[in-house]
């Protein structure tokens, strides 16, 4: 794409927002569930990843820096707070087990600071920003994810593939002499809702 089409996208969109499918969640805890459940998610949106995690049993707050979402993400039941994702990760206390979606053009600096200050991450990605060293923090081989989930089919419609890229608690320890990442392909699909009888 250009970047006079990603700009006009961009002024459509300023905050880069896509709801990720909930399925996409639900992959992730089926596929890896010793992963630790997250705790908080700093660019929450209306709450999906926030409602994956309850699905999978765990406890998450989620930081959203637009407020109509934020208080979206709490009529479906979720924590949410108003404010600034990059902030958030740098002032909350330390060793939180982080979900993210981040912005696109964001992607490299929320991942940044959750592996610098936190104790996990499961960050969703497009196969673009996975191949993309500019892009992304790990051009330098030590911050290279562990696990790599990729999904099928693609959430969107459009011709991108994604992933979820993951460093477990404990990911510094990993002894891996070759600095390689273990690919893990699965089908995700969307979660069923519960219909009420009339």
């Amino acid at each position: 794409m250009s970047r006079t089409k990603q700009s006009k996208r961009r002024d459509a969109n300023p905050l880069a927002y896509y709801e990720t499918p909930g399925g996409c969640v639900d992959a992730l805890y089926r596929e890896l569930p010793q992963l630790h459940k997250a705790t908080v998610d700093p660019c929450a949106g209306t709450g999906s990843l926030l409602r994956g995690v309850q699905r999978a049993g765990g406890s998450i707050i989620g930081v959203e820096l637009d407020p109509e979402r934020a208080a979206l993400a709490a009529v479906y039941g979720s924590t949410c707070y108003v404010g600034d994702g990059l902030d958030a990760l740098v002032q909350m206390p330390q060793g939180q087990d982080v979900i993210q979606n981040p912005p696109f053009h964001l992607s490299a600096d929320f991942c940044q600071l959750a592996l610098k200050h936190h104790a996990s991450l499961a960050q969703f990605i497009s196969f673009t920003s996975l191949l993309a060293a500019r892009t992304c923090p790990w051009g330098d081989p030590e911050n290279r994810p562990p696990i790599i989930l990729g999904l099928t089919p693609r959430p969107f419609a459009d011709a991108t593939s994604y992933a979820w890229a993951v460093w477990p608690r404990g990911w510094r320890d990993i002894p891996r002499d070759n600095k390689q990442s273990l690919w893990i392909f699965t089908v995700w699909r969307e979660p069923r809702t519960k219909h009420r009888s009339s």
